[in-house]
């Protein structure tokens, strides 16, 4: 089962990846009171759509676990696009902090370091 949403706001757009739904709706929440557009989708073949349907897109917000899938993947995938990525995971690596343009952010999410990171990342 694939989930789009496409919250209406007045600033940039933000592509949220997570396939749980209150997670979902509570960063969106989050996101869209600091004045954010934001997009979602709840698997890696739906955010790759996304992207694609939005170009002026330039931050992904990504889950490490999706069923099936991987953040990492999605990264991967976007990796030759102009884009910032925040990977959460409640079982971050360390392996993983090499990547370029990435933000982790270890679950559960304190929100205001992920308000943070946001603006830093659309200031790049």
């Amino acid at each position: 089962m694939t989930n789009y949403s496409n919250r209406q706001g007045q600033g940039p757009t933000i592509l949220i990846v997570d396939d749980e739904p209150f997670i979902v709706d509570e960063l969106a929440s989050l996101l869209e009171d600091e004045g954010y557009c934001v997009v979602t989708a709840n698997s890696l073949r739906l955010a790759v759509s996304m992207v694609e349907c939005f170009p002026s897109l330039r931050l992904v917000m990504t889950d490490m676990l999706l069923p099936g899938e991987s953040g990492l993947e999605l990264i991967e995938r976007l990796s030759k696009r102009d884009l910032a990525f925040i990977l959460t995971s409640g079982h971050l690596d360390t392996d993983t902090t090499t990547l370029a343009n990435t933000v982790f952010i270890k679950k559960p999410v304190d929100l205001s370091a992920l308000v943070y990171a946001v603006k830093v990342a659309h200031q790049r």
